[in-house]
């Protein structure tokens, strides 16, 4: 009860700000280092399959080169993204 008055006073004497929703850049920004996270983690997914790959006595061409393909479009797009970032930060800061 002491602590529940003691709050109500210092709600009140404390000017606190209204909350205002983040700018749409920053949640923009957080949506696609999300994105550049999980697209490494899928890179990291894929050379580890492809490591795998290769250690087997017979390995099938086409698998591996589907593998290295699906690793060099992981790597555009993760450097795609990044680049974007970069701008829009830039951009606005």
């Amino acid at each position: 009860r002491k602590d529940a008055q003691w709050l109500l006073r210092y709600g009140q004497q404390q000017a606190t700000p209204r909350w205002q929703p983040e700018e749409a850049v920053l949640v923009e920004c957080r949506q696609v280092e999300q994105v550049v996270e999980l697209l490494i983690r899928q890179k990291t997914m894929v050379h580890n399959a492809l490591e795998a790959l290769q250690a087997q006595p017979v390995v099938s061409p086409a698998v591996l080169e589907q593998l290295r393909q699906t690793l060099l479009h992981l790597e555009e797009q993760v450097q795609q993204l990044e680049a974007k970032l970069l701008t829009t930060l830039e951009a606005r800061y």
